[in-house]
């Protein structure tokens, strides 16, 4: 999924990684969504997803659904 520079930017001035700022901006596109199917569209292993929307989720940016 592509990730708009400025929108990059605006969030990592804001304190966020890179991996998260892939997560959030390709949630956002997305909507609901699973870690798999996640981690594919944003180009990020599987692996570092779910440290990362953890993180996310602490700063109350997103929300898991079970």
């Amino acid at each position: 999924m592509f990730v708009k520079e400025d929108e990059a930017l605006i969030l990592a001035k804001l304190g966020f990684t890179q991996t998260q700022i892939k997560l959030y901006l390709t949630l956002l596109r997305m909507g609901t969504t699973n870690g798999r199917t996640l981690a594919e569209r944003a180009k990020v292993p599987r692996s570092i997803v779910y440290r990362a929307l953890d993180e996310l989720q602490k700063k109350g940016l997103i929300e898991k659904e079970i």
